[in-house]
């Protein structure tokens, strides 16, 4: 039996302590809001959420502590429509395929099967168990700062603080990983750099034989990296655009980057407009750092996942998903892509 009392749940950036809450082997604990009505008979829930908005539709990260703030699990969803396009209006809830994998990223969630949308305190409706013997791939690096470098992951890496470095630089001197919790478990590993970067100067970082939570080993590589430039006109071109898709299967739009030098993604925003109307607002391609290669390619879509399937791409392609994709008319249309400096 275990007492949660004093327990965490942080929702991005905002915390709600669970007041109250046991859950036995084998059972289940509900997390609501305060202001709900509707009882669970037989259920065992704690009243944590000040709202029945507290969990963003659009999408969160959802991260359990317990009362001596160790983090013990963490997972991450999204807006609806990324599961189902069909139920994507509402009223079914996500639920854990194999409760047995601890990572499993987004390929571990489904849309519930169950009639009623959703099984609070019951086994789940999708419920199947299966070894993970995907292997770790790299996507893409990002630059936090001068000495602090951002490897990004398709699926969680398990790190243990007393394991012998697995990453190292030419250079640069060690790449000591940046650990947040102990050990570290995430798709984001940050990368503190002995020496300071240069402009206008490549680094090499080697990347061990890091592994997923099950254990799947990737095998080692070489990774090339550089401050980037500011993106100047005509260094980044609008290379392909899939304007009108198959139903079922997903736009998306190529940039390539048309220079010698590394680019920013975050540096970039772009509109859409059709023939006729006014521009819309612009939206910026990545929050965080994301490097694009010299005369290297990135997709642009609105579902990372789907996208892939689509096209039976691996993550030798580097793809960005868009929460705020603006989809492209059918007809006549203009995209536009500009710096922070708004120059096209």
């Amino acid at each position: 039996m275990l007492e949660m009392s004093g327990w965490t749940m942080k929702v991005n950036s905002k915390s709600y302590t669970i007041g109250s809450g046991i859950i036995s082997p084998g059972e289940y604990l509900l997390l609501t809001s305060e202001n709900l009505d509707c009882s669970f008979d037989g259920i065992s829930r704690s009243k944590v959420f000040s709202s029945s908005t507290s969990l963003s539709n659009s999408g969160a990260e959802l991260k359990l502590f317990d009362q001596y703030h160790r983090l013990i699990h963490s997972a991450a969803y999204r807006e609806m429509s990324f599961y189902s396009q069909m139920k994507g209006d509402g009223g079914w809830s996500l639920e854990r395929i194999d409760p047995d994998r601890s990572c499993g990223g987004p390929g571990n969630w489904s849309v519930s099967l169950d009639d009623s949308g959703g099984t609070p305190g019951i086994k789940n409706s999708v419920y199947f168990t299966s070894k993970d013997l995907t292997i770790p791939e790299l996507k893409y690096v990002g630059i936090a700062d001068t000495n602090t470098i951002v490897i990004h992951f398709s699926e969680s890496i398990f790190l243990a603080e007393e394991t012998d470095s697995h990453f190292s630089t030419i250079n640069l001197g060690n790449a000591i990983p940046i650990f947040h919790t102990s050990p570290l478990v995430s798709d984001r590993i940050e990368l503190h750099l002995q020496e300071v970067m240069n402009d206008e100067t490549n680094y090499l970082i080697n990347i061990g034989e890091v592994s997923d939570c099950e254990g799947n080993i990737m095998q080692e590589s070489i990774v090339k990296f550089a401050l980037p430039d500011f993106p100047k006109p005509n260094a980044i071109l609008i290379n392909e655009l899939m304007y009108d898709a198959f139903v079922g299967q997903q736009e998306y739009l190529e940039l390539y980057n048309h220079s010698d030098r590394f680019m920013d993604l975050k540096d970039l925003k772009y509109g859409v407009r059709s023939v006729g109307n006014s521009m819309g607002s612009f939206s910026w391609i990545s929050e965080d750092s994301h490097l694009l290669p010299p005369w290297d390619y990135v997709v642009l879509t609105k579902n990372d996942l789907a996208l892939r399937e689509d096209w039976g791409l691996d993550y030798s392609v580097d793809v960005v998903e868009l929460s705020s994709w603006k989809t492209m008319p059918n007809g006549a249309g203009s995209i536009i892509l500009l710096n922070r400096a708004d120059i096209a």
